[in-house]
C-alpha cells in the first residue's frame, strides 16, 4: 500500500502512482525552460561583453567589433539553445525511475536496485559543481541517482517527492540545507571569501535570509573579523604615515616603506589567508573559531 500522493503543489509532474507501482522523472518542461534560458539569456550576456568590446575598441570600429563579437556568439549558443528545446522529450526519458510495488527500484541508468539495498536518501546537489540537484540513494557501494537533474527552483517539489519515496520505502530522508541558493557549506564559505568584497556581500546576505546556524556564525565571525583586522590594520599605518610626515625627506620615506614591507603587509597577506583558511573550513562543513576570536565568536557557534 502506497502513501498519499504528495499534497505539494506541482510535485505530481515529477512522481505518477498507478497500480502496477510508481514512476518518478522530471518532466520536459523543465528541460525545455532551460533552453529558453540558453537561447535568450546568453545572447543577452554575449550582448553585454560585445558593448564592452566596442567601447574599449577606436571609435571608427567600435560598431564592426561589437556586432562581429556578438553574432559570431549568438551563432554558437543559439543552435546549442534549439538542440535542448528539441531534445527535452528525450533528456525527460533519461531521467525516469520506477518503483516496483516489492520496493525494488529500476533507476533511469537501468541498473536494478533490489529491496534493502538502499541504505538512506538524501536530497541535494550530486557534487558542488552541479547545479541541478536530485533524490540520491545511499547504497553499500557508493550514492545512486534515483530522481536527477531537477532545477534548484523546484526545490520544494523535490523535497516533497522525496518525502513521499522515503516514506514507500521505509528509510530515512536527509534534506541537505540550501542558503543563498546554494548548499549551506558553499554559502558559508563564500561568507570568508576575502576577494572582491565578496565576504561582504554574502554575510550581509546571509544575516538577512539565512536560517542555517552554521552560515550565520560564518556571516557573523566573517563580520566581526573583517571589520575589526581592517580597523587595526588602519590604526597601524595612520602612525606610519604620521611618522613619515615627521622624519627628514631623505629617511622618511624609506622608514616608511621599510614599516610597511615588513610589518602592516604580512599582517595584511595573514588576513587574507585566514579568510581562505576560514571559507575551506566552512565548505568542510567544519566550523571553525579564527584564533583570537573566540572571546567574541564562540557565542555564535552552532548549538552554544
Amino acid at each position: 500500500m502506497w502513501p498519499p500522493p504528495p499534497a505539494e503543489a506541482g510535485a505530481d509532474a515529477y512522481l505518477s502512482i498507478d497500480a502496477d507501482g510508481a514512476t518518478l522523472s522530471v518532466p520536459a518542461r523543465d528541460f525545455r525552460v532551460q533552453a529558453v534560458l540558453v537561447l535568450v539569456l546568453l545572447p543577452v550576456a554575449w550582448a553585454g561583453i560585445a558593448l564592452l568590446l566596442a567601447l574599449a575598441s577606436p571609435p571608427r570600429g567600435a560598431a564592426w567589433v561589437g556586432s562581429g563579437v556578438f553574432c559570431a556568439l549568438t551563432g554558437l549558443s543559439t543552435p546549442l539553445g534549439l538542440l535542448q528545446l528539441a531534445l527535452a522529450p528525450r533528456s525527460a526519458r533519461k531521467t525516469r525511475t520506477r518503483l516496483a510495488p516489492d520496493g525494488a527500484l529500476v533507476l533511469a541508468g537501468g541498473r536494478r536496485v533490489a529491496p534493502g539495498e538502499l541504505t538512506a536518501l538524501r536530497i541535494g546537489q550530486p557534487n558542488a559543481l552541479m547545479k541541478w540537484q536530485g533524490i540520491l540513494g545511499r547504497t553499500a557501494t557508493g550514492e545512486v541517482t534515483v530522481l536527477g537533474r531537477v532545477p534548484p527552483s523546484r526545490r520544494r517539489e523535490l523535497v516533497a517527492v522525496g518525502q513521499w519515496l522515503a516514506q514507500a520505502l521505509d528509510l530515512p530522508l536527509q534534506v541537505a540545507p540550501v542558503e543563498l541558493g546554494m548548499p549551506a557549506p558553499t554559502a558559508a564559505a563564500f561568507c570568508y571569501m576575502p576577494v572582491q568584497g565578496i565576504w561582504l556581500l554574502a554575510s550581509l546576505a546571509a544575516l538577512l535570509v539565512a536560517k542555517e546556524p552554521r552560515v550565520r556564525f560564518a556571516a557573523k565571525q566573517s563580520l566581526a573579523f573583517y571589520l575589526l583586522t581592517g580597523v587595526a590594520l588602519v590604526a597601524l599605518i595612520l602612525p606610519v604615515v604620521g611618522l613619515v610626515a615627521l622624519l627628514p625627506r631623505d629617511v622618511g620615506p624609506a622608514v616608511g616603506g621599510a614599516l610597511v614591507l615588513f610589518i602592516v603587509l604580512p599582517l595584511g597577506l595573514l588576513r587574507i589567508a585566514v579568510g581562505f583558511v576560514a571559507a575551506w573550513r566552512a565548505y568542510k562543513d567544519r566550523p571553525w573559531v579564527i584564533p583570537g576570536m573566540g572571546w567574541l565568536s564562540r557565542r555564535w557557534l552552532p548549538g552554544a
